[in-house]
């Protein structure tokens, strides 16, 4: 019996927005992305019998996946939530599995959703064992810290979720050269970038600055 697996990511603001470093944002958020990527997060199928065909959904946070069967699917959840907890610490998933007769996709993918939203609102929070006799905290999550920025003159002490996300921080930032001009002559040192630093947002030295920022967000697609 064919099963359908749906996973949606928890807390994704209180994820990306733990620091207000405008590089770790970016940092972050790209882990949000990556963890429903077909080639990021998910790609964790190829090594538990998941085909390329199987990703119905994978976006925004959110993925739906098709198997041939419920022990395949119990199977993927387990490499996939493993990959999370390794790979990206700190970031919150829920994901249920819901089985249907064979052509019966279409009532399946509302059931699976349905089944989604009531997971999401039993869930009980659990409470994370994140350090025994820890004697160092992350400076900008309070955290217990696992490893420090080396990109910071004092070497400030980062939490798990902060260093794993630091690590594809060049990948994230890859993802906007698209929307720079690609014209530019780059001998003249001209070439535009996106900061990763607000202070470097555009500002006057010596004058005051104001920053405004604009946050989108949809539901209920």
């Amino acid at each position: 019996m064919p099963t359908l697996t749906a996973i949606d990511v928890l807390g994704v603001q209180r994820y990306i927005f733990a620091s207000n470093r405008l590089r770790d944002a970016v940092a972050c958020s790209y882990q949000v992305a990556w963890a429903t990527r077909q080639d990021g997060g998910l790609s964790v199928g190829s090594e538990s019998g998941l085909p390329d065909d199987s990703v119905l959904l994978a976006a925004g946070g959110t993925a739906i996946l098709l198997f041939a069967d419920a022990d395949q699917a119990r199977d993927y959840a387990a490499a996939y939530t493993r990959r999370l907890y390794d790979d990206v610490p700190g970031l919150e998933v829920v994901l249920v599995h819901h089985d249907y007769q064979d052509g019966g996709l279409a009532g399946a993918l509302l059931d699976v959703q349905t089944k989604l939203l009531d997971a999401k609102s039993r869930r009980r929070p659990g409470t994370e064992l994140l350090g025994l006799g820890v004697t160092l905290a992350c400076r900008t999550t309070g955290l217990p810290a696992v490893g420090f920025d080396l990109d910071q003159r004092d070497r400030a002490p980062l939490a798990a979720s902060l260093v794993k996300a630091l690590a594809r921080l060049d990948q994230a930032n890859r993802r906007w050269e698209q929307f720079i001009p690609q014209d530019q002559d780059e001998r003249q040192g001209d070439r535009y970038r996106f900061p990763l630093q607000m202070d470097h947002l555009g500002r006057t030295e010596g004058d005051t600055s104001f920053l405004g920022v604009v946050h989108i967000d949809g539901n209920g697609f």
